[in-house]
């Protein structure tokens, strides 16, 4: 693949200055630099690099450092901020390490200074989540339970204990998630749902979310409002927006649930954009329209929000208007 180094390993050595430079030897497996990383739903979906450079750009650029081993299996991502290893990325620490085993995989989380960490996600809205130990079934996921940094099994923020997989294809997955008891538990608050088949686009990409029944046919949830969501993502790997559908596919709106917003049905991204093609913004403006596809206001009066970066990428503020163009407090 085009921007690829090919290494055996990665190590660092210090400069006369005290910078940190990483150093790679010139044989084994790949080593390959993205600038984001794609949205995702699910543990299920592998996090994927998007936006990528040249081993020279990460000097200048926050980034993700992907590694593979010599059968080009995934070994670790690392996140750098303008060249300094950095705990403020998409998976809420530095790194992430990946082991393989007979019936099993692993993805480990460590910080910056190389100690172990827990993961944040917001489809686990926090639980001291330390390690991810798939079970695997000749080579397909089939569930997933929790791990501290003492090895114990726990649960997520969400109080998800064990989660369940069913591979369809390539770009097609269900999944179910269960409580300590064994009971069912929602995917998020912000989706509801307890049975749900994930799906991609061609590019991987995030696609869809269907609300399944116990039967396993569509059905519209009537806590949600809903019984798909729909994501727009560029050609890119940039989140452009998501929408609410009911069975025959129309919008529909969403309705209250945990405390979670509602009264739209959908939602639109428009970017400031400083580099398009790298994920790159200055940043970007949130719109609610209706199951008409009408601006709307939300429940709490709100149909646009500003967010705004400053140079570096890291968020600084964030302001809500009305249909009227009045701040909301």
């Amino acid at each position: 693949m085009k921007n690829t180094l090919w290494v055996i390993g990665v190590f660092y050595l210090f400069t006369c200055n005290g910078q940190e430079e990483r150093h790679h030897a010139a044989q084994g497996g790949a080593v390959e630099y993205y600038t984001k990383l794609a949205g995702i739903i699910s543990p299920y979906l592998e996090f994927k690099g998007r936006g990528q450079i040249t081993g020279e750009e990460t000097v200048r650029l926050s980034h993700y450092e992907f590694t593979y081993g010599p059968q080009g299996e995934l070994r670790s991502i690392r996140f750098f901020e303008e060249n300094e290893p950095g705990n403020n990325s998409y998976y809420g620490t530095h790194e992430v390490r990946y082991t393989y085993g007979t019936g099993q995989r692993v993805r480990t989380y460590y910080d910056a200074n190389g100690n172990k960490a827990t993961t944040y996600r917001h489809y686990y809205s926090g639980g001291n989540i330390h390690k991810e130990v798939f079970t695997t079934d000749d080579g397909d996921r089939t569930s997933l339970v929790f791990l501290d940094t003492l090895g114990d099994q726990v649960a997520t923020g969400m109080g998800t204990y064990r989660m369940e997989f069913q591979r369809c294809n390539e770009r097609h997955f269900i999944q179910e998630q269960f409580k300590k008891d064994g009971t069912p538990n929602i995917l998020t608050t912000y989706f509801p749902l307890y049975r749900t088949e994930i799906r991609t686009n061609e590019s991987g990409f995030l696609r869809s979310i269907v609300n399944l029944d116990k039967n396993g046919a569509v059905a519209k949830s009537e806590q949600a409002g809903y019984a798909r969501v729909v994501f727009d993502f560029d050609a890119y790997g940039n989140e452009l927006g998501w929408s609410f559908h009911g069975i025959d596919n129309n919008l529909s709106d969403r309705k209250a649930a945990f405390d979670m917003d509602f009264g739209f049905a959908k939602v639109v991204y428009e970017f400031q954009w400083k580099d398009k093609k790298l994920g790159l913004h200055h940043g970007f403006k949130e719109f609610y329209y209706d199951e008409q596809n009408e601006p709307v206001e939300n429940n709490r009066g709100v149909h646009r929000i500003a967010y705004v970066y400053d140079d570096h990428g890291n968020f600084l503020r964030s302001v809500a208007y009305d249909l009227g163009g009045r701040e909301v407090e």
